[in-house]
């Protein structure tokens, strides 16, 4: 099978090219060119990125067309988290010299199934010997001219609210790293292909919500996200938080505890909605009866900064973890 040194740059470039496919009208210059030039969108861009480093953020154990499809989910899932709609995408490879072309091919497969699915456009990117693969991409979106789904719009009174299910990403990854025979293709699926919350948050944004939060890093961190920049404290009853049933069959398989995979385990790309209370519950309609995403209530917005987390009798409940932190020992 032949690997990229055998072709080059170029080719490789343009095998790229026919994976992608023809661009639409509003890409006045697409792949080929120095820079993409796109049609004046109208409207507020939001601009995010996101890197992959083999060892990092993924092993060889991965399918490459999985590598794609969440390297370009995840930036999706941060455009969300802003109530945008996802626009253009330019993607950059470093790749190892002897890195198979298919496997690169399969990455532009996952990347084009997942901006197909949300219709995001792949106008260009670049690529580059490096003795690891990385994958790195950058997207636009537009939002809405007020931008009120910041971080720093939560207020105390407020209520916290959760779209879908969390632990399942963590339990994915789990059962994958554990090597056993153990029947989780649900939660592998949901570690290799997130559903970024696009629609969701822009229904929420419609009903009236203040921040929202995509869950990249883990619910006690990117709730702590949002409390650090509003200068606020949130108050979660744990016992509130949604764990769908195959993520507590796999938790007692595996001996985990399915909380803290919850809590700290990350990757779920669902989103915290925070949410004035006389606009709870139609936000929770809304989501729900227009898109069938469980919308659920975990706790509010306090003025006292600091993160509690309550149980059912009222007890405290013990952190032994704060999400996930590049560059931080733990």
């Amino acid at each position: 099978m032949a690997n990229i040194s055998d072709i080059g740059e170029f080719s490789l470039i343009e095998r790229l090219s026919k994976v992608i496919g023809p661009s639409e009208k509003d890409v006045i210059i697409g792949i080929g060119d120095d820079a993409a030039v796109v049609a004046a969108l109208g409207a507020p861009l939001a601009i995010t990125t996101d890197i992959m480093v083999e060892g990092v953020h993924f092993t060889g154990d991965i399918p490459p067309k999985a590598l794609g499809y969440k390297a370009l989910a995840v930036n999706i899932s941060d455009i969300a988290a802003m109530a945008g709609t996802p626009k253009y995408a330019v993607v950059s490879l470093g790749l190892r010299e002897d890195t198979e072309i298919v496997f690169v091919e399969d990455i532009y497969r996952g990347i084009v199934e997942c901006a197909k699915e949300f219709g995001v456009q792949i106008i260009g990117g670049d690529l580059t010997k490096s003795s690891i693969n990385i994958i790195n991409v950058a997207l636009t979106g537009t939002v809405d001219k007020a931008v009120k789904q910041r971080r720093d719009q939560a207020r105390a009174g407020d209520i916290i609210l959760i779209s879908g299910h969390l632990g399942a990403s963590a339990l994915g990854l789990a059962a994958i790293k554990s090597k056993r025979t153990i029947k989780a293709d649900k939660l592998r699926t949901a570690h290799y292909y997130p559903r970024p919350r696009v629609r969701e948050a822009r229904l929420a944004a419609a009903a009236g919500c203040g921040a929202i939060e995509d869950i990249s890093d883990g619910l006690v961190r990117d709730l702590g996200n949002i409390c650090r920049a509003a200068r606020v404290g949130a108050q979660v009853r744990v016992e509130n938080i949604p764990i769908d049933n195959e993520t507590l069959r796999i938790s007692k398989e595996l001996n985990i505890d399915p909380l803290e995979a919850a809590l700290n385990g990350g990757e779920d790309y669902e989103l915290i909605i925070v949410s004035p209370p006389n606009r709870a519950k139609d936000i929770i309609s809304s989501v729900t009866t227009q898109t069938g995403t469980e919308i659920t209530v975990i706790g509010k917005i306090v003025g006292r900064p600091g993160l509690s987390l309550l149980k059912g009798n009222g007890s405290w409940y013990q952190l032994s973890g704060v999400g996930y932190e590049h560059f931080k020992s733990r």
